[in-house]
């Protein structure tokens, strides 16, 4: 999960990269990667479908595992993991 969380870091510094260049790039170029925006917003939504569901998943087995916890906790956010 880690990784993946750097992955998506990654992916957020590359697409401001792409725009601070553009102005750069060819017009055949600017279109070819401006088809790929719908692909990539499918590819978005199933992401945050399956975090939402793997969330679901790993909390019921944290609630499993703690027997006698009234509910399972919540995860933390990034600033309390970081200390940023």
């Amino acid at each position: 999960m880690i990784l993946l969380g750097e992955m998506l870091d990654t992916a957020c510094q590359y697409l401001k990269l792409c725009d601070s260049g553009m102005d750069g790039e060819p017009q055949g170029m600017i279109a070819l990667a401006y088809d790929q925006f719908y692909p990539l917003s499918q590819r978005s939504a199933r992401l945050s479908v399956e975090l939402t569901e793997l969330e679901k998943r790993m909390r019921r087995k944290l609630y499993l595992r703690a027997g006698d916890e009234p509910s399972p906790p919540k995860p933390k956010g990034r600033s309390a993991r970081s200390g940023s």
